[in-house]
């Protein structure tokens, strides 16, 4: 096939004419690989990528964009560490379709800087999971409410057992999420909840700090089922007031207590 309908049918890239000995860049302008990063946003703004669909080699990036190959790879780094990209053995990059973790690292960097309160973090998941349990008693399936049922008797579990039920707790709250049925507050609230986990366990010796009783969360599932939006959002709201108020005692006492 002639190059040049290699060219027209694939996505367009913007020829940079970056080149190792180039001038520099002036003072505030963005670094060649920013600029190949911004290049590959615009290209999934315009729909020509999606994700899972593979990107140009590196060579080939590098001769469309008329840039160096070390500008393409520091690119593709940056984007990889971030969850855009996944390389894999014998494929090369690919936009990730595992979209979930996008946000983690990120969120994870941001606590760790800002080191916000326990009472900051449960406004914040406050905000997103009062609403998403509403919202899931309005659009749930039957599915979902067995998603719901199954998290909620995994952490009944742990309970009993008297096994950390940080993560069987996560995977409730994340199944009430999911019956919202809209992925950006699932995922935004995945990443929250996560990076949450990560901080607490870095800045405090005792980690999250209470043991489930599972009252509001048998009223958050009872609500769910029956479609009681009200009642849904009530359960979820006395989940965080809880979760807040045993948090705030505990993380408010010294470590050697």
């Amino acid at each position: 096939m002639p190059e040049a309908e290699i060219v027209v049918a694939s996505p367009r890239f913007r020829r940079l004419s970056r080149e190792e000995d180039a001038p520099a860049a002036a003072p505030g302008a963005p670094v060649i690989y920013e600029e190949v990063v911004a290049q590959i946003k615009a290209l999934l703004r315009d729909g020509q990528y999606l994700p899972g669909d593979r990107l140009p080699s590196e060579r080939e990036l590098s001769e469309r964009l008329g840039v160096n190959r070390n500008a393409v790879r520091e690119a593709i780094r940056a984007l990889t560490l971030l969850g855009v990209v996944q390389t894999r053995p014998q494929s090369g990059s690919m936009l990730s379709d595992r979209l979930e973790g996008m946000l983690r690292l990120p969120f994870e960097f941001l606590m760790l800087m800002l080191r916000p309160s326990y009472q900051d973090i449960q406004e914040m998941r406050s905000l997103i999971e009062v609403h998403a349990a509403g919202l899931a008693a309005e659009r749930r399936t039957e599915a979902d409410v067995e998603q719901i049922e199954a998290a909620l008797e995994e952490l009944k579990e742990a309970s009993r057992e008297l096994n950390s039920t940080g993560p069987a707790n996560r995977r409730f709250h994340r199944a009430v999420a999911a019956a919202a049925h809209n992925r950006l507050l699932e995922y935004v609230l995945f990443c929250l909840l996560e990076a949450r986990s990560d901080y607490i366990r870095t800045v405090s010796p005792i980690g999250t700090g209470r043991r489930e009783q599972n009252d509001n969360h048998e009223r958050i599932l009872d609500s769910i089922r029956s479609g009681d939006a009200a009642a849904a959002r009530q359960a979820m709201q006395d989940d965080m007031q809880t979760a807040a108020q045993v948090g705030e005692i505990i993380h408010s006492r010294p470590a050697a207590e």
